[in-house]
């Protein structure tokens, strides 16, 4: 198992995996393109918290821990 396995889609049935793959790749890209353009910890932290909300929605809180430990998310 590779350390990527973390990032590859599985289907699931919560809210986030029903939304439309375009708003999910603005939402990443918007997420992806402020943690660029900031380098202080405020806003570095606050993009991080963003996020949370958006992990318990889509119930993948333990795989994305995972991932950034480095940790294969299946055995």
């Amino acid at each position: 198992m590779s350390l990527l396995d973390g990032l590859r889609f599985r289907m699931g049935a919560s809210p986030i995996h029903r939304i439309d793959p375009r708003a999910k790749f603005i939402m990443v890209m918007t997420l992806f393109s402020a943690s660029i353009l900031f380098y202080e910890l405020p806003p570095l932290m606050a993009i991080f918290l963003l996020q949370v909300p958006i992990l318990l929605l889509g119930r993948v809180a333990r795989e994305w821990i995972r991932t950034l430990r480095g940790e294969p998310c299946w055995p």
